[in-house]
């Protein structure tokens, strides 16, 4: 009963760190749900070592106050004892969590946008140049010179795929749209 007690009180620590970084993340849905599962875990883990109903086990005042520290040095707003919100960026949210749990923390935060997109595209395009024999980008010479370019003639992406014969290309006014076009075309051939 004593190992489950301490490992309850890590987590109901953890979650208030968790509390902390949901102020800075909260608009990540992948960050939300970790932190969901942990409350969940730390809930279960307080029933089983109190014998009560799920009532949580309070956060250590000495962690507390370390973790206010850090976020007071760092610049972070606080009121009181109650933490009304903190902005914290992602190595600081990670080395909170970290020493509330005692471990190695890695936060993964998802590109969401116009990052989500370039990631997407450059995911495509790592993968079309490590699947072919052959692969380039040329940009058109004309374009080089400051001279007219024919309209979606600017930019050529091409690949040869393991094949003997044959080898797609992907031509556009700029490279985000020649790579969109050779991916849908990726897409196209696989569906």
């Amino acid at each position: 009963m004593k190992d489950l007690r301490e490992a309850a009180q890590a987590l109901t620590d953890a979650e208030y760190v968790l509390a902390l970084i949901d102020t800075t993340f909260e608009s990540v849905p992948e960050v939300k749900a970790h932190h969901e599962r942990m409350r969940a875990i730390a809930a279960r883990l307080a029933s089983l070592s109190t014998g009560d109903a799920g009532e949580p086990v309070a956060p250590i005042p000495k962690l507390q106050h370390r973790l206010q520290q850090k976020c007071s040095d760092w610049g972070a707003y606080w009121r009181a004892q109650d933490a009304h919100g903190v902005d914290l960026t992602v190595q600081q949210a990670t080395e909170l969590l970290a020493d509330a749990l005692g471990v190695e923390v890695e936060i993964k935060v998802a590109p969401q946008g116009a990052d989500a997109l370039d990631a997407r595209r450059y995911q495509g395009l790592r993968e079309i140049f490590q699947k072919s024999v052959g692969a380039g980008i040329e940009v058109n010479d004309q374009a080089l010179v400051y001279e007219p370019v024919e309209p979606g003639e600017a930019v050529r992406l091409y690949w040869y795929p393991v094949t003997p014969v044959g080898f797609y290309e992907s031509k556009a006014d700029t490279l985000d749209e020649a790579v969109d076009a050779a991916l849908a075309s990726q897409e196209k051939d696989r569906g």
